[in-house]
């Protein structure tokens, strides 16, 4: 095998740690799993782009166009000023700068009543002509334990309304 395509393949020690992050289990099942978590992104500005209740997989998506705009939760904030960092200065109109949120819920394997769900953020920028590039993987652990906390709290408001 070529190193180059060798070095892709191997998982480093930030790998663990970044996979420890995006990871929670929660003691319900997976129906409640998912309505919870579409009402977080949808509670945040994303739109539900996919999901698959069986499967236990929704992805959501996010454009940004400005890093300026007001009135965004301070979840989107926090994105949006990571984009505007990274990039060094704010993002022109004509480029677009999209989040993206794919979730995965699974059987623990530890518990018989428990799930794991796994959360992961992506940015990409969209070009003018509406070609996207510039992929990549959001790591910052607070808007992570953001979107957890976010979470926690809709599920217990779930389980106060039954």
């Amino acid at each position: 095998m070529p190193a180059q395509a060798e070095s892709l393949l191997r998982l480093d020690h930030s790998s663990l740690e970044q996979r420890q992050i995006q990871i929670r289990e929660f003691d319900s099942d997976q129906k409640t799993l998912v309505q919870g978590c579409i009402n977080v992104l949808q509670d945040i500005g994303f739109k539900i782009d996919n999901t698959e209740d069986q499967l236990g997989f929704i992805q959501g998506s996010r454009v940004i166009e400005d890093v300026e705009e007001k009135g965004l939760m301070s979840f989107i904030t926090k994105i949006s000023s990571y984009i505007s960092s990274a990039l060094g200065k704010p993002v022109p109109n004509q480029n677009k700068t999209k989040v993206l949120a794919s979730i995965v819920i699974s059987p623990a394997t530890n518990k018989s009543e428990s799930e794991v769900v796994r959360v992961t953020f992506i940015k990409t920028k969209t070009r003018a002509h509406g070609i996207e590039s510039d992929y990549e993987s959001i790591i910052q652990a607070d808007i992570y334990q953001a979107f957890f906390s976010k979470l926690n709290k809709s599920l217990f408001l779930e389980a106060q309304g039954n």
